[in-house]
């Protein structure tokens, strides 16, 4: 199970890494914090690289994941409210073969900078949380607190808590059902490149889903938040940009969830029809 996390991890390292560095100069302040995030991401960055030809425990590694280890920790010394570098040790603790490794600092490091709002750590976390829990039998262990970490990040745009957030709204397990905030959420996640988010909010509007609130049986078991109505209201407010028709907006997700290898999403491009060219395009 470690090893498939660090196989998943390192897949998807390099867009995180490049993100982080945007993050880094956001959370640091001052150049001592920079210059030790910037060797730490920049260990990490050689450590993705070299992930295809290595396996978990390659010598070849420990001199870098040393280097990303001491160099977030001596980040955390300068600056201990550093989140970016509470959740890059965390992971390091967490997923990889560190000396020193200790899964609960890992653990007590990553829920920190959760706490702190940092929308990355959220998201891993309320994740970690319920895949914990299936491990143990316990259903996806949606408490309040795991709930509570998905919609804060969900709110600062981040893609994967959209899209979680976005199907718990749109099956209303959790939250009262409203497909009008879900297509939201998928939309939003879906503008960042999430391909799963693009799939679902294609094959939403290709429907010609309603997006008027519903009701359900489970609305006594509401959890409507701040943060939930927040979602909500954004939801609701009108697009500034001109909006494409349904069927547009639908080929135009399908196209780009598909052009990414999307299985579901070429299925769907078989079945619905192409949209319409406008009539000022057309070459008389």
């Amino acid at each position: 199970m470690l090893v498939r996390r660090m196989v998943q991890l390192q897949k998807h390292l390099a867009p995180v890494i490049s993100n982080s560095f945007c993050l880094s100069r956001q959370y640091s302040s001052g150049p001592d914090v920079r210059e030790f995030m910037g060797k730490g991401l920049t260990a990490l960055g050689e450590i993705e690289r070299l992930s295809p030809y290595t396996d978990f425990n390659d010598i070849r590694l420990r001199p870098l994941l040393k280097t990303a280890k001491e160099s977030f920790e001596l980040a955390l010394e300068v600056d201990k409210d550093n989140v970016v570098a509470m959740l890059w040790l965390a992971r390091l603790h967490l997923y990889y073969n560190i000396p020193g490794a200790c899964l609960r600092s890992g653990a007590n490091l990553l829920e920190t900078a959760a706490e702190s709002g940092l929308a990355d750590a959220q998201y891993e976390l309320a994740c970690r949380i319920r895949s914990e829990a299936a491990l143990l039998g316990d259903g996806d262990a949606m408490d309040d607190r795991t709930f509570k970490y998905l919609e804060s990040a969900a709110c600062q745009k981040h893609a994967g808590a959209l899209f979680l957030v976005g199907t718990m709204y749109l099956s209303g397990k959790h939250v009262r059902r409203d497909s009008k905030a879900a297509a939201w959420c998928f939309r939003k996640a879906a503008e960042q490149g999430y391909i799963p988010a693009s799939t679902v909010y294609a094959s939403l509007v290709s429907k010609g889903a309603n997006w008027e609130e519903q009701n359900t049986a489970g609305d006594h078991d509401d959890k409507d938040t701040e943060q939930g109505m927040e979602l909500r209201k954004s939801s609701a407010q009108q697009e500034t940009e001109k909006p494409l028709e349904l069927s547009a907006a639908a080929q135009f997700h399908f196209d780009k969830a598909a052009e990414a290898g999307d299985p579901l999403a070429l299925e769907w491009l078989k079945r619905v029809p192409h949209a319409k060219e406008p009539e000022n395009l057309r070459v008389s």
